[in-house]
């Protein structure tokens, strides 16, 4: 386990994250936590975890599991997707109305969602700039 795992483990046990957290976890298995509703209340709640907590984990093992970290980014249809970090722009598109989409903008991220064609997509603000922009039924909504 790394370092910087480590350190994230302790941190949100040190505010009582829910029992779901062992303190083993690796980075896929926290990023798929964050995304439960449970993760996201906490991560909300806590604005957890802080940008310099994230920091170490920027790039490509990052992205992979949805996490987009002080960088620029254009997506569509991603269904999980959070983007932290005040050197993070991100144009989403979704048209994909098979499934709900989880956007999660924090730490001084900004974003602008365009959502077309019965798209459904969540938003989580925890300290960003989100421009939507709805057409063809879509939904864009803040949980």
């Amino acid at each position: 386990m790394q370092e910087h795992e480590k350190h994230i483990h302790k941190q949100a046990l040190a505010l009582s994250a829910c029992a779901r957290i062992k303190g083993w976890e690796t980075t896929d298995e926290l990023a798929a936590l964050f995304f439960t509703a449970q993760g996201l209340e906490f991560a909300k709640r806590w604005k957890f975890p802080a940008l310099a907590d994230l920091r170490p984990f920027r790039g490509q093992s990052a992205a992979r599991v949805g996490f987009y970290i002080d960088s620029p980014i254009s997506a569509r249809n991603e269904e999980k997707i959070a983007i932290a970090g005040p050197g993070s722009t991100a144009v989403l598109e979704y048209d994909d109305g098979s499934k709900l989409h989880t956007v999660v903008v924090m730490h001084g991220a900004k974003a602008k969602i365009i959502a077309s064609r019965y798209a459904v997509v969540s938003v989580v603000n925890i300290g960003g700039d989100i421009e939507t922009i709805e057409q063809d039924r879509a939904i864009i909504f803040n949980s």
